[in-house]
């Protein structure tokens, strides 16, 4: 099956249907070899790419459809390892949200201790 989806997108691309042109942070144009496929199901995969100049990252959905190829990609700050490492984790549920907030709101310094922690490790 990732076959398949390397064929298709191999295709496309040859098509000059391109699923992520640019980086968003400095403009650099992606090179689609460079494109790491992460996970593929169906017609769908998740795709990492970092850009060569500035080394950002971008995540992406690359879905098959009716219209060709569909791209949904965010900045991320993750590299390739973490997103297969949470690519896996259980969702963050609301009661976990609402704790975090709870904290937060009871003493708003709470990020500045976490980042000070860590920063004398």
């Amino acid at each position: 099956m990732l076959n398949n989806f390397h064929d298709n997108f191999d295709k496309e691309l040859n098509d000059n249907i391109k699923f992520v042109s640019r980086c968003p942070l400095c403009n650099t144009e992606y090179q689609s070899e460079h494109a790491e496929i992460i996970e593929e199901r169906g017609g769908e995969a998740l795709i990492y790419v970092e850009c060569l100049k500035c080394k950002s990252s971008i995540v992406a959905t690359v879905m098959f459809g009716g219209v060709g190829l569909v791209a949904i990609g965010l900045v991320t700050d993750l590299n390739k390892n973490d997103i297969e490492k949470f690519k896996e984790a259980s969702p963050i549920t609301s009661d976990e949200m609402l704790e975090v907030y709870k904290v937060l709101k009871k003493d708003d310094r709470f990020v500045q201790k976490i980042a000070k922690l860590r920063n004398n490790k």
